[in-house]
């Protein structure tokens, strides 16, 4: 459909017009975009654009799907209800984000935090907002299925958040590049690739902000993190397609608890050359013990798995108690550093940071990630120090308390686990969980 007229509303320009870069993406045909773009670029009003004139012309259902609720809300609920025609809308409702028009398209805006009641829905057409910090599995196991009754389109907007899934996403549409598709077009703008913004104003953003945030959140430009602990992970290098794992190698596990903040626990397989692989992931919020257990068994019976060590907070006593009445038990993770918390935290980090780097010898590292357990790639490329300000410049403290439920399950099981030939490396109080038992 060629769009080479108003918008249904009003957009950020005030004129009703779509600026320049955005009537390109309205008139471009493929059925995958990616928009990556710089701050105030005009990606938000694009995709309700699209939505709004799709719905209007191709009755059927479509999502505007956000991180999370609140930010859908707040992001582009208000915006929705003055840019759809009134006089085409029949119904609308306030909580659940929903608005119908006379031709029977009804327009939805969603938030992923529970990605299993998105399922089973038939799309028209749906857009990723901020899909740099969405799980991909919300699109590849959830909503790309809704699209195949319909044929439907996907648009994918966003800042970038260092080289995660939304690159790769990105280089579906870029010419000559390895993953190229030819249903997938992508762009890059700049925040002054909007001609209704001032460059003088950007300008003084740029005088006001530090080079990486600059580049990551005005140029649009794939960096990595400002901060990030684990620098030495490349996706590249530390991703691996998955494999059978021998018979012969142990398997042990990580657990982070949760219940607003999810509940995390991951299988790592243990090489004979000391090789470490994350091969499985849990992540789920809410849900019980008992649900937790089912499905962790579930998993490490499938792993050939019916008795094996897993470490996890040690001031979680009481989750740890339920989960062991459940039938995983999980130790406390050993403070060999000793009490100091923050000491404690980085002496684990650094034995990661360790495993991470490239040896000198075999030119590979110590620890690898199964291609499938995506949030855990997702933390390591997220997972930040936090800064505070002391001696009127910003040094790193400790750990954001954010993308790192993983992180800390892994943590716990790197500070915990030697084998039987190394168990000297311990005190031997430390070798004896609380009910006395290795």
């Amino acid at each position: 459909m060629n769009i080479n007229y108003k918008f249904a509303a009003s957009v950020e320009n005030g004129q009703g017009i779509p600026h320049i870069h955005q009537l390109e993406l309205l008139n471009d045909t493929h059925r995958y975009q990616v928009v990556v773009a710089g701050r105030r670029f005009g990606k938000s009003v694009f995709a309700r654009g699209k939505v709004i004139l799709e719905a209007m012309h191709n009755p059927g259902l479509y999502w505007i799907v956000n991180p999370t609720y609140r930010q859908g809300k707040t992001t582009h609920w208000e915006q929705l209800k003055k840019e759809v025609p009134r006089d085409l809308i029949t119904y609308k409702n306030e909580s659940e984000l929903v608005i119908d028009l006379k031709n029977g398209s009804r327009i939805e805006i969603k938030g992923a935090e529970n990605k299993d009641s998105l399922r089973g829905i038939g799309l028209k057409g749906v857009v990723f907002d901020e899909t740099a910090d969405q799980n991909p599995s919300t699109w590849f196991e959830v909503i790309r299925p809704t699209l195949l009754d319909s044929e439907g389109w996907a648009i994918f907007i966003g800042t970038p958040r260092g080289f995660n899934w939304f690159y790769d996403l990105y280089l579906r549409g870029i010419d000559k590049s390895e993953t190229q598709d030819p249903q997938w077009k992508s762009w890059r703008f700049t925040s002054y690739d909007n001609p209704t913004l001032k460059a003088e104003e950007i300008n003084k953003a740029r005088d006001e902000t530090d080079e990486d945030t600059f580049t990551q959140e005005y140029m649009a430009e794939f960096v990595k993190f400002k901060g990030l602990i684990y620098t030495e992970f490349d996706r590249n290098i530390h991703v691996v397609e998955p494999f059978d794992i021998p018979d012969n190698w142990e398997i042990i596990g990580g657990a982070d608890f949760g219940w607003n903040n999810p509940t995390a626990y991951m299988f790592i397989a243990i090489a004979d050359n000391d090789t470490w692989y994350i091969v499985e992931e849990y992540y789920e919020r809410e849900q019980s013990s008992r649900y937790h257990c089912g499905n962790i068994r579930s998993t490490a019976y499938a792993l050939g798995l019916r008795n094996w060590a897993s470490y996890g907070d040690p001031s979680a006593t009481q989750e740890m108690d339920e989960w062991s009445l459940e039938g995983v038990p999980v130790s406390a993770a050993r403070k060999d550093m000793g009490t100091n918390m923050t000491n404690w935290v980085g002496h684990g980090i650094g034995m990661v940071k360790k495993r991470l780097q490239i040896d000198s010898i075999t030119k590979k590292p110590k620890l690898l990630v199964f291609k499938r357990c995506e949030n855990t790639i997702k933390e390591f490329m997220s997972y930040r120090w936090k800064v505070n300000r002391s001696e009127g410049h910003e040094v790193p403290d400790r750990p954001e308390k954010k993308d790192d439920h993983l992180m800390d399950a892994l943590r716990y099981a790197i500070v915990s686990y030697s084998r039987r030939g190394d168990i000297w490396e311990f005190p031997v109080e430390q070798l004896f969980d609380k009910h006395g038992f290795y």
